[in-house]
């Protein structure tokens, strides 16, 4: 019975593979459509909408547009001290814990090390992009694939008195940040309010949302290699699954 109930998690998962993949292709398609329309093109169209019904953000689209993050608009990141326009705060907890374990009648003491986020948080603003003579505003919430660069990583060790059972040893601070003057490709939804042409997360929550610091091309590659990955972490799973399931029948039919 074990081994059909460890054939049929097998299955499970190598399903979630597939949809993961399918996923990914479908991200490698969308990216690659976002750029067959110029972006030169698709100002104009937003812009011409916009003022012919006299409704701001009346057409929306989905881009791509590289460029070069303007330092009008920033924010100073709180460990690094740099001037960025979007960074991460981590702190790790490192600890050391006694746990007992009962065995027979007697009760064995041991201990075990681990770490735990004690925080996480993310600050940004709106920046602004530009290339030649096109300035676009990004609002970069709620973006999920953002690159960032490491800006401080240290361990401070703990050093007052803490638990007998719980005893910290020290905390990890490590900051990322997006830089001002970094070059960046991104993909995502653009719109005109009759003042700022505005790239954001799509309304459409499978559309793309992409502000990355590598090429297009590194991004397309990236996905594509791990489409290829998921899909043969699915086939060997089917497999397993599959010499699980005979392995499962034969000792059912010899328990009978």
């Amino acid at each position: 019975m074990v081994y059909i109930i460890v054939s049929l998690i097998c299955i499970a998962i190598g399903v979630a593979l597939i949809f993961r993949r399918t996923k990914l292709l479908t991200q490698v398609t969308d990216i690659s459509i976002a750029g067959m329309d110029s972006i030169e093109d698709i100002i104009e169209q937003l812009k011409f909408v916009s003022e012919e019904i006299e409704k701001p953000n009346a057409l929306k689209r989905i881009v791509e547009f590289n460029g070069t993050i303007s330092d009008e608009s920033f924010i100073t990141s709180e460990l690094s001290q740099k001037s960025c326009v979007y960074y991460n705060v981590k702190v790790e907890e490192r600890y050391e814990e006694t746990y007992y374990i009962q065995n027979k009648n007697r009760r064995e003491r041991h201990t075990r090390t681990g770490t735990k986020t004690i925080r996480n948080e993310i600050y940004w603003n709106n920046f602004y992009v530009i290339k030649d003579n096109l300035k676009i505003k990004v609002d970069p919430s709620n973006c999920r694939e953002i690159d960032t660069t490491l800006a401080f990583s240290r361990y401070e060790p703990y050093k007052k008195s803490s638990g007998r059972d719980y005893r910290i040893l020290g905390h990890q601070y490590t900051e990322t940040l997006l830089p001002i003057g970094s070059k960046v490709y991104i993909v995502g939804e653009i719109s005109y309010d009759g003042e700022d042409f505005l790239i954001k997360k799509p309304d459409d929550t499978s559309s793309p949302f992409i502000i990355s610091m590598k090429s297009k091309e590194e991004i397309l590659q990236k996905k594509k290699s791990s489409a290829d990955l998921t899909l043969i972490g699915a086939i060997l799973l089917f497999i397993a699954s599959v010499i699980f399931f005979i392995v499962g029948i034969i000792h059912l039919g010899k328990m009978h």
